[in-house]
This record gives C-alpha cells, sequence and structure tokens, in this order.
C-alpha cells in the first residue's frame, strides 16, 4: 500500500482507508478463551495496541452505528476489543489519519501452520465492505465522519 500511496498525486490521495485483515485467534484458543470465528466482520479501533493505527472517534462511533445496522440486516458484525496487529494502517496513516480497520476472525496468517478462516466470516465481511464504501460516497456522510 505504502508504494501506490506514495505514487498517487496529493489531490488523488483517499480521505479515508479500509485496512482488511485478520483478526488472529491463536493466543485466545491457546488461553482456552472463546474465539471469534463466526461473529463476521470485526471492527476494531487500534493496531498493536495503539503502536499502530488509532481510528478517529467518529468514525468508531459509525463503525458502532453500522454494527448495529448490519446485524440487524442480518450481517453478522460486532466489535472486537482484542489484539489485531499492525497492517497496511501504518502506510495509510502516512497520508490521512481515517484508517478503519475491518476484518475477520482467523489463524495461522503468516502460515507457521495451516492457515484458518470461515468462509461465512469472509462472506459477511465482504459485505460489511461493500456497504462501508456505498455509504463513504455520501457527500452528507462524508461532511459528518471525515
Amino acid at each position: 500500500m505504502s508504494r501506490l500511496l506514495h505514487r498517487t498525486p496529493a489531490e488523488e490521495l483517499p480521505e479515508m482507508v479500509i485496512v482488511s485483515d485478520g483478526h488472529g485467534q491463536e493466543r485466545y484458543q491457546a488461553a482456552g478463551e472463546p474465539d471469534y470465528f463466526g461473529r463476521g466482520a470485526l471492527f476494531t479501533g487500534v493496531s498493536s495496541k495503539a503502536r499502530g493505527a488509532v481510528t478517529p472517534p467518529q468514525l468508531v462511533a459509525f463503525n458502532r452505528e453500522l454494527i448495529g445496522f448490519l446485524n440487524s440486516q442480518g450481517i453478522p458484525a460486532a466489535e472486537s476489543p482484542r489484539y489485531v496487529g499492525r497492517s497496511d494502517d501504518i502506510s495509510a496513516m502516512q497520508y490521512t489519519p481515517n484508517v478503519v480497520m475491518i476484518g475477520s476472525a482467523g489463524t495461522s496468517s503468516h502460515f507457521h501452520r495451516t492457515p484458518t478462516a470461515r468462509c461465512q466470516d469472509q462472506v459477511n465481511l465482504t459485505k460489511a465492505l461493500v456497504v462501508y464504501a456505498l455509504l463513504a460516497q455520501d457527500e452528507a456522510w462524508r461532511k459528518q465522519y471525515l
């Protein structure tokens, strides 16, 4: 992402970036805690315990509203307070403060074991991303949240 944004003319840089990555479940499974498989799209406001991106408060508030809407439409989504590692959010922060992180539960994203994910979580993540992208095109939405 960094190379792409670096080569983008300043007037064409995005006002907001959605970063989508796996929300690792290994540490929770190893500790005997419930995992987040089956919860659909997972939203978080910080990566790497705030050493990475921190989603601005107005977008966190919107994400919470969106989670409620998605669930009311039969699209599972949840806010995840759990640790999420840094990803492309670091690169995106160099160009906009408006970084949103949405992913789904998974394991072994670095292939030290066979990666796992639930297909239905991926489907629901995709639905959430489509809804977000459509809403973010609205000028009134942009004025309120960006």
